[in-house]
């Protein structure tokens, strides 16, 4: 793994009580620099700053942190990525915008970065929108050899029909609210965020593996398919269970592959949003995939549930396995 990010990752440190609260962390992303001071914190005797002059758009080096903080799941594909931006210039020269790219490089590698954000932080207001596109579309660019990660990572944002509001401009942030909300209105949006919603809802559901049996040369997995929704959460948790879900596993990776057991509508336990499922293999040691669709849908749209495609062998103790 690359260490090119280290000097902007955020260590953790070594007493709890010295770690930044999360007001601290909003603080400190707040502080664009010539609008508001760095974040000074005492207890580590750092300071902070907006980190958007180096990664206007951070999903490189969030999917870097994934990579870096958990390498044994570094493997494993996220259930999503979401990328939400604040609005692009719709029309711009991109000829001015390359030249203003490379400038910026040349700045960023000559000027401390202490000095960078107080040099022409307003003439880069329409440039920083269009940077923040272009990390996402080189990000893109470089997981499109996987369809499986590319379906799960999402950029949205909102077409501006002219430069964005300064940081400071309060009476632009109405046109532009307006002018996010006719976009969104639009049925290719809204189109685009039932895909991300489905994705995200289907992501609240995990499968627990507990234990294997064979029988017949077929493998049954016993376990429990859960909900992450918060104990609390019983009105939402209903609002899902009345769309009446249906799962289905999927092993082979085709949806056309003969070794698929779709199931009948699970029985949750509403207080605990669990239920007791079994799992029937005819191969073990194989990749799957557990998906979900609502009835509500017609049972046309199908989205992988937490952390799948997984090898169930790899979340259990070895010795339950045993024959």
């Amino acid at each position: 793994m690359s260490n090119e990010f280290l000097d902007d990752y955020l260590q953790r440190e070594e007493n709890f009580e010295d770690e930044l609260m999360t007001w601290e962390a909003a603080r400190c992303t707040s502080a664009a620099q010539t609008y508001f001071q760095s974040y000074y914190h005492q207890r580590t005797s750092r300071h902070y700053s907006d980190g958007a002059l180096e990664f206007n758009n951070p999903v490189k080096i969030a999917d870097w942190e994934r990579h870096f903080i958990y390498p044994k799941n570094a493997h494993n594909y996220p259930d999503i990525v979401l990328s939400i931006g604040t609005g692009i210039q719709a029309k711009f020269d991109s000829d001015s915008t390359l030249k203003e790219g490379k400038t910026n490089i040349l700045m960023r590698k000559l000027v401390p970065k202490g000095l960078m954000g107080k040099i022409g932080v307003a003439a880069q207001t329409v440039r920083s929108t269009l940077d923040c596109e272009r990390q996402w579309s080189d990000f893109a660019n470089n997981i499109r050899y996987d369809p499986e990660l590319s379906a799960r990572c999402d950029c949205l944002n909102v077409p501006l029909a002219d430069k964005p509001p300064k940081l400071d401009d309060f009476g632009g942030i109405r046109g532009l609210k307006k002018e996010a909300a006719n976009h969104l209105a639009k049925k290719s949006a809204s189109d685009y965020i039932s895909i991300i919603a489905r994705q995200l809802v289907a992501s609240l559901f995990y499968f627990e593996p507990l234990s294997r049996s064979k029988k017949q040369e077929k493998y049954t997995w016993h376990g429990l398919l859960c909900c992450r929704l918060s104990p609390d959460m019983h009105e939402q948790f209903f609002k899902l269970i009345k769309r009446k879900p249906v799962f289905r596993v999927i092993q082979g990776g085709k949806v056309q592959d003969p070794l698929i057991h779709a199931t009948p509508t699970i029985n949750f336990h509403m207080k605990t949003f669990i239920s007791e499922v079994e799992v029937v293999l005819r191969e073990c040691n194989v990749e799957i995939k557990i998906e979900i669709s609502f009835q509500d849908q017609g049972n046309t749209e199908w989205n992988a549930i937490s952390g799948f495609p997984r090898i169930l062998e790899n979340l259990v103790d070895p010795r339950i396995l045993e024959e």
